[in-house]
């Protein structure tokens, strides 16, 4: 029998805390409940995740990572690019979408988490950016990366009460955002 990878281990806690994030919720969930679950140690969690922002943070990546995988018809318009990059991040954490309301639920009593997070955002929406071939270096691509944010953020508050199954609300907030957006950076240039 193989050993997993820590990569593999990672991946197992962060898939292990959304489920149990959707069965307890985020704010009652610790790091010893997951721990419990991987049937390790506290001890041997340390070696993975400190706490549950450690978790968030690798939640993040574990998303990129899945949308970073599909492939963007790069020819397509700009906004095309990002609705399209968008929506498969939809897809992906709609996959986990109990447990992640969960959190989103959570910030509320924890703006720690929250503030621990943004960063994490910006990283991600510069790498979509960029996977759609848009340069983020820069004052424009700042505004591209902050702009792209706040898209994202607004329509994950969409998202969290979209029960549609083809999640048509959250389809249209995008593209209606983007289209804003699209205006603005041909008015100014960006």
């Amino acid at each position: 029998m193989s050993k997993k990878s820590y990569k593999d281990i990672q991946e197992n806690v962060v898939e292990v805390a959304l489920r149990l994030s959707a069965e307890k919720g985020w704010s009652s969930l610790s790091i010893a409940d997951i721990a419990y679950e991987m049937d390790m140690s506290r001890s041997e969690m340390n070696l993975y995740f400190y706490d549950k922002d450690d978790i968030l943070y690798a939640l993040g990546k574990f998303i990129d990572s899945r949308v970073m995988a599909a492939e963007i018809d790069i020819d397509a318009p700009v906004k095309d690019r990002l609705f399209e990059i968008l929506m498969e991040r939809f897809d992906v954490i709609n996959e986990y979408r109990d447990g992640i309301k969960s959190i989103i639920s959570s910030f509320k009593c924890s703006p720690k988490s929250l503030i621990f997070s943004f960063p994490h955002i910006g990283k991600s929406m510069a790498m979509m950016l960029e996977a759609c071939g848009e340069n983020v270096d820069g004052i424009r691509g700042a505004i591209k990366i902050a702009g792209l944010s706040g898209i994202y953020l607004n329509c994950v508050r969409v998202w969290i009460d979209d029960e549609t199954p083809d999640m048509s609300k959250t389809m249209a907030c995008l593209d209606k955002s983007l289209g804003r957006a699209e205006m603005m950076v041909n008015k100014f240039g960006i």
